[in-house]
């Protein structure tokens, strides 16, 4: 769809995630939408979550040090809640590269999130550029989220999409920050549009 898209030179796209099944997929869509010139951006919307950008602020600010170990407990598959989780661990250590990847995968029923076939369970550990290394357990238990726990040199960060939760030497303790509530698909769409104009230069 976004390859066929990406031929009628629409000014960008916005995929919703996950954006493929597989990697060459993935490549097609970035090439086709190169070839055409056009802005190709996947719906990611829970990294405009208040909470996310709140503790991204924290992380570069340094007030957790230098991250190192987050860990995730997720539900309904990795190609749907997954992506969110990812992406969002992602964005909040300010979208470093993935140096290497180790997973473990069960599908052993015929389960399906979003017309899109998924496994029943799976782990995963990704180490990413600048030392961070993440756990993502997906389906292991009945309990799950979006939420993600990040443990630095000088602090910890409990995140969720509108709350965060900081510790570090000031606090003394768990101090939940305040935060204001947004509206992520508002501030997606925004930010797109920001893109598209080139106020800014990456999105």
């Amino acid at each position: 769809m976004t390859i066929a898209a990406a031929a009628r030179k629409p000014l960008a796209i916005l995929c919703e995630k996950p954006m493929a099944t597989s990697l060459g997929e993935a490549d097609q869509m970035l090439i086709a939408c190169r070839r055409n010139g056009v802005k190709l951006a996947i719906g990611h919307m829970r990294r405009f979550y208040s909470g996310w950008e709140q503790a991204r602020e924290l992380v570069q600010s340094g007030a957790i040090g230098t991250p190192r170990r987050i860990t995730t407990v997720i539900k309904q598959g990795l190609l749907n809640w997954g992506t969110h989780t990812v992406d969002g661990i992602r964005f909040v250590l300010g979208d470093p590269a993935a140096e290497w990847v180790m997973g473990a995968v069960e599908r052993q029923t015929d389960r399906y999130e979003r017309a899109l076939r998924i496994e029943d369970a799976c782990l995963g550990l990704v180490q990413f550029a600048g030392g961070a290394r993440a756990l993502i357990e997906a389906d292991l238990t009945p309990e799950g989220s979006i939420n993600f726990f990040i443990v630095g040199t000088e602090g910890m960060l409990d995140v969720e999409e509108n709350r965060v939760r900081l510790f570090n030497r000031e606090t003394q303790g768990w101090r939940t920050l305040d935060n204001p509530q947004n509206d992520p698909f508002v501030d997606q769409a925004r930010g797109l549009v920001d893109w598209i104009e080139e106020r800014v230069t990456d999105y």
